[in-house]
């Protein structure tokens, strides 16, 4: 990169104050919760937030205790406040990407008022002018009571790969060593960027892939395998997409929109979802075709007449039965 072009990019952040200063914005700073908030970032650009956050606030912890079920009223206030206004700061930025949860959802209790939030986004790096850089960065809003403050965290902690070479930071950081850096009384996601020796990122190799496809909801439901190497998986087009992890094994789940075609006969309606996957997997449960990676499943059901004409054929076949009885019968009366 030009150091001349660094200089100015720099300088032009610190031009603007109101931009990352939040008493300049005019903005109070959260007294909801003491956070410190972990971003680990990977080598192929992908990166998981986590936060450990505990409730201080009395009038919350209230709110918390007045509920019937404290412990879900907690996870639902953390989730609203910290998590949903996490992802609504990095929209506001950048609205591509996908959010991976993991299947319990991203918060988790700890015990007392403290609980954990864990997501993963990719890409949460993108490639830019000075290499890796993080479209996310800026001032984090915190919206709680239909007011808005700055989201106030006690120690941001910003974890990049090892082998990263680091172009810059901003603002500079309260401590750094071995490409980890951590900020003080943080109100905003850094601004960073970093390059890597070439072939240096993680792969995912895909494994097995299921799935189901629901004519109703017009989704193809579906769960991934893949054997990671310092990475996440990544499956565009993926909606409401969660993830668990057991070493190098990560299994993503979620939904994806088909293309359908659909015909419908006396005696048979038909759907037909064609899928484009991003990349073959080695087994593929649940479609009724598969060409590398081309997907298609076929779901029937009875048509409009079906019912009436087998009530029909039965009606029939009952009263041929009945009829040949009674000849039978008859038949049985006259023999000597």
């Amino acid at each position: 990169m030009k150091r001349t072009a660094l200089t100015v990019l720099i300088a032009a952040l610190l031009l603007e104050g109101t931009f990352w200063n939040p008493a300049m914005a005019g903005k109070g700073p959260q007294n909801v919760f003491d956070a410190v908030m972990t971003i680990t970032v990977y080598s192929d650009g992908t990166g998981t937030v986590d936060v450990v956050a505990e409730l201080k606030n009395p009038s919350y912890r209230s709110i918390v205790l007045s509920a019937s079920n404290s412990s879900k009223e907690l996870e639902k206030l953390v989730e609203q406040l910290v998590y949903t206004n996490l992802v609504d700061d990095m929209e506001n930025r950048r609205s591509n990407f996908t959010v991976y949860v993991p299947p319990e959802g991203p918060v988790k209790l700890l015990g007392g008022w403290r609980a954990e939030v864990r997501f993963s986004v990719a890409p949460f790096m993108i490639r830019g002018e000075h290499g890796m850089e993080c479209p996310y960065s800026g001032p984090l809003d915190f919206v709680a009571g239909g007011r808005v403050y700055s989201f106030l965290f006690r120690r941001v902690i910003l974890i990049l790969p090892r082998n990263a070479t680091v172009v810059y930071t901003f603002p500079e950081p309260n401590q750094s060593a071995d490409n980890v850096f951590i900020w003080d009384n943080a109100t905003f996601l850094p601004m960073f960027a970093f390059k890597e020796e070439q072939g240096s990122e993680g792969q995912c190799i895909p494994l097995e892939l299921n799935l189901s496809y629901s004519p109703a909801e017009g989704k193809v439901f579906f769960n991934a395998s893949f054997l990671c190497n310092g990475t996440l998986p990544k499956f565009p087009g993926a909606r409401g997409v969660s993830y668990r992890r057991a070493g190098n094994l990560s299994v993503i789940s979620g939904y994806l929109v088909p293309k359908i075609s659909y015909t419908e006969g006396l005696l048979k309606r038909e759907w037909r979802a064609y899928l484009e996957l991003p990349f073959e997997f080695k087994k593929v449960n649940g479609a009724s075709k598969v060409n590398g990676e081309s997907v298609e499943i076929i779901a029937t059901k009875r048509g409009p007449l079906w019912l009436p004409l087998w009530a029909g054929v039965s009606s029939a076949l009952i009263g041929i039965l009945v009829s040949g009885v009674r000849r039978w019968k008859h038949g049985r009366k006259g023999e000597p």
